[in-house]
C-alpha cells in the first residue's frame, strides 16, 4: 500500500513521504540515488538551492522516462543571489517549467518582502504551492500576519527528541492548515543511539515485527507530519516505504515515545566529561574501554538502533565522537613522553603534524597546559619554517577550501590565531576561520565565526578571503544564534540542589524566574545590542546572577525562593554560558 498524499491549504496535494537530497549529499552527484528512489516508488523529491543537487535530480528524472506529472518536486531559496534568479535557476537545473513546492529555506533568508515574491511566483505559475522551512512559532506567526497567502508547508527538524519543544508550533500550524514536513526524524538512530527513546521504540518494533527505523517513521506519520528522509541504499529506501504497510502504533506506544523523548536527546560522552578536571578526565579515560571512531554522522546514517547504552557492555564501548587515532596517540604521547622527547619536539625536526593533532585534541578536552605548550612549539616552528604550513595535511577535508591556505608572506602562527579568536581582536578573522577549519579547532573556529558574524553581512560580502560556503555558515549562525536567544529564557540550566534545600520544586520555579529575569535585564541594559550577539547578552546575565548571589546588588526578591541553592545557581549559569561558548562552531553549520 503506497504512502498516499496529504491535501494542502491551497487545494493541492503533497505525497506524504519524500526522498531528500539535503546536507548529507550537498554538492554530490546524487543521480544514482535518486534513480534508485524513483525505482522503489518515491515520487516526491526534495532539494534546495543550497544543496547543489538540482541538476543531478533533473538528470535522474529525465533518465526515468516517466512523465512530469509522476513527480512532486520541492526546492528552496537559500539566500544565494536574488530569489527571482534562484527560482529560475532551480527550474532550469531540474529541467521543468513549474515546481510543485517552493520554500524559503530559512527565516534568515526571507521576510515579508521575499514571501511576497513567492506569492508572485505562485500566481505566475512558477510554483504550484509555496511554503517555508526552519521557521519557529514566532517567525511563522509574524510571516502569516503580513502574508496574503498562508504558507502551505513548514519543513522543520522534527523527531521524538524535539516534539515537546515543537508542540506549540504544530498546534499553530494545524490551526492555519499548514502542513509540517520533517527532516532528521531518524536522529534517534543516526545521532543518538542508546538514548531514552530506544526502549519504547524497541518494544513497538517487537510487536509489529518492524525495525526501529520504521517505528520512528510510523511515529512521525502518527503526528500528521510529512516525512523527508534519505539513504544511499536501495533496501533502506524500501524499508522506509514499507512503513505504509505496517499497522498503526497504539496510543500507548505513541505516548511512550513522546514521554521518552520529552527530555531531549542524550548528551554525548564528550559533553558528559566536558566539565571534568584534567585529572578526572585521565582517570575516566584509563578506566573505560574506548573505541576510537572516525565515522561521521553521514556514514552512520543507515545504522541500526543500539538498545544498550554505550559503555554498558564490552561489545558497545563508549566512543569519542570526532577524534582520530592519530589525535589520541598525540595526547597519550604528551602525557607519557620523557624529557628528552619533549626536547626533540621543540627542535628543527619537530613532528608538526603530531603537534597539530595535540593542539586540537588538548583544546577540545581542556588540557590547557598541554595546549599552550603545543601551540608555543608550533609558533616557533612556523616562524623558523614559514613554508612548512602549506605542507601540513588538513584534518577536515570536507572543509578544506582552496582559499583556506594563507597567501604567500602571510603565514600566521597558531598562537596568534588562537589569541585573535579568543580575545576577539578583530584582526584577520577570515584567516582565523580558515585556520580553525583546516585544523578542526572548533572552540577557536566558533569564536572567529561569531566575531565575523557581528561585522554584518555587508562586510562578509566584501571580504574576499571568505569562501561561498563560509558565508553560508555565517548566515546559518546568524539565524541559529538568534533562535537560540529566543528560547533561552524558557530553558533555565539544570540546578543542582543543596542538601539543605527543603523544597526543590519551589526552588526550581524560583530559579527559572531568576534565569529569565537575568536574560531580560541583559537586553534592557543595552537596548541596541543585536539579538545574535548572544555572548555579550549571556555575559551580562552571568554578571547579574553573580552580583545577586554575592550581594553586590540588592536581590529585589529574586533570591527568596532559593535560600540554600544560590551558589548552585551561579555555577549553573556559568556552566551554561561556557557550554554555549564552547559549542559556537556548531551553530555555524552547513545543515538546514
Amino acid at each position: 500500500m503506497p504512502f498516499g498524499s496529504v491535501k494542502l491549504n491551497d487545494g493541492n496535494e503533497i505525497p506524504s513521504i519524500a526522498f531528500g537530497t539535503g546536507s548529507k549529499w550537498k554538492g554530490h552527484d546524487v543521480t544514482a540515488y535518486v534513480e534508485q528512489a524513483i525505482e522503489v516508488g518515491f515520487s516526491h523529491i526534495d532539494t534546495a538551492q543550497f544543496y547543489q543537487t538540482e541538476t543531478y535530480i533533473g538528470d535522474a528524472i529525465k533518465e526515468s522516462g516517466l512523465a512530469r506529472s509522476d513527480f512532486f518536486l520541492t526546492s528552496k531559496f537559500s539566500g544565494l543571489g536574488t530569489v527571482e534568479q534562484a527560482i529560475q535557476d532551480s527550474l532550469k537545473n531540474l529541467g521543468v517549467s513549474q515546481l510543485d513546492l517552493y520554500l524559503i529555506h530559512s527565516p534568515a533568508w526571507g521576510g515579508s518582502a521575499v514571501w511576497a515574491k513567492l506569492e508572485g511566483f505562485q500566481k505566475a505559475g512558477l510554483a504550484k504551492s509555496i511554503g517555508v522551512s526552519n521557521y519557529d512559532l514566532e517567525g511563522l506567526q509574524s510571516l502569516v500576519k503580513d502574508a496574503t497567502v498562508v504558507p502551505a508547508v513548514n519543513q522543520i527538524n522534527f523527531s521524538p527528541y524535539n516534539y515537546t519543544q515543537h508542540k506549540p508550533l504544530l498546534e499553530y500550524a494545524a490551526k492555519h492548515d499548514i502542513i509540517i514536513e520533517a527532516y532528521s526524524s531518524l536522529s534517534p538512530v543516526t545521532k543518538y543511539p542508546g538514548g531514552p527513546v530506544d526502549k519504547p521504540v524497541a518494544e513497538a518494533a517487537k510487536r509489529l515485527g518492524a525495525t526501529p527505523t520504521q517505528v520512528i517513521l510510523a511515529w512521525v506519520r502518527s503526528k500528521g507530519v510529512v516525512i523527508v528522509t534519505t539513504s544511499s541504499k536501495k533496501d533502506r529506501m524500501q524499508e522506509y516505504l514499507d512503513v505504509a504497510d505496517l499497522p498503526e502504533l497504539t496510543t500507548e506506544e505513541i505516548e511512550a515515545i513522546d514521554k521518552a523523548g520529552s527530555g531531549g536527546p542524550p548528551k554525548s560522552i564528550v559533553q558528559r566529561i566536558q566539565w571534568c578536571k584534567p585529572v578526572a578526565c585521565l582517570a575516566l579515560l584509563g578506566l573505560m574501554s574506548w573505541r576510537l571512531s572516525s565515522e561521521t554522522d553521514s556514514s552512520r546514517s543507515d545504522s541500526s538502533m543500539t538498545v544498550a547504552q554505550e559503555g554498558e557492555i564490552d561489545d558497545n564501548p563508549i566512543r569519542l565522537q570526532g577524534d582520530t587515532a592519530e589525535e589520541f596517540r598525540a595526547l597519550l604521547w604528551a602525557l607519557y613522553a620523557l624529557p628528552h622527547e619533549f626536547m626533540l619536539a621543540t627542535g628543527p625536526d619537530a613532528n608538526c603534524v603530531q603537534l597539530v593533532h595535540l593542539a586540537r585534541i588538548s583544546h577540545k578536552y581542556q588540557f590547557r597546559s598541554i595546549e599552550t605548550w603545543a601551540l608555543g612549539v608550533l609558533n616557533s616552528y612556523f616562524n623558523l619554517n614559514p613554508t612548512a604550513f602549506d605542507t601540513l595535511p588538513s584534518t577536515t577535508p570536507t572543509l578544506n577550501h582552496p582559499n583556506n591556505h594563507p597567501t604567500e608572506g602571510s603565514t600566521p602562527s597558531l598562537v596568534q590565531v588562537t589569541e585573535l579568536a579568543t580575545l576577539w581582536e578583530g584582526k584577520d578573522l577570515a584567516l582565523a576561520i580558515s585556520i580553525g577549519e583546516r585544523f578542526n579547532l572548533k572552540p577557536i573556529l566558533g569564536l572567529a565565526y561569531f566575531h565575523m558574524m557581528l561585522k554584518g553581512r555587508q562586510h562578509w560580502d566584501t571580504e574576499a578571503s571568505l569562501s561561498r560556503d563560509q558565508r553560508i555558515r555565517l548566515l546559518s549562525g546568524y539565524y541559529s544564534l538568534g533562535k537560540l536567544w529566543d528560547v533561552l529564557p524558557s530553558q533555565p540550566p539544570v540546578l543542582t540542589h543543596s542538601a539543605r534545600c527543603t523544597s526543590q520544586q519551589r526552588c526550581t520555579k524560583a530559579w527559572g524566574a531568576l534565569w529569565k529575569a537575568s536574560l531580560e535585564t541583559s537586553s534592557s541594559i543595552i537596548p541596541t545590542l543585536p539579538r545574535e550577539d548572544i555572548l555579550t547578552r549571556l555575559g551580562l546575565a552571568e554578571a547579574m546572577v553573580k552580583a545577586l548571589v554575592e550581594a553586590q546588588i540588592p536581590s529585589q526578591g529574586f533570591l527568596e525562593g532559593i535560600p540554600h541553592c544560590r551558589e548552585s545557581a551561579r555555577v549553573a549559569t556559568q556552566i551554561r554560558v561556557r557550554e554555549i561558548k564552547d559549542s559556537l562552531a556548531d551553530y555555524f553549520s552547513d545543515e538546514f
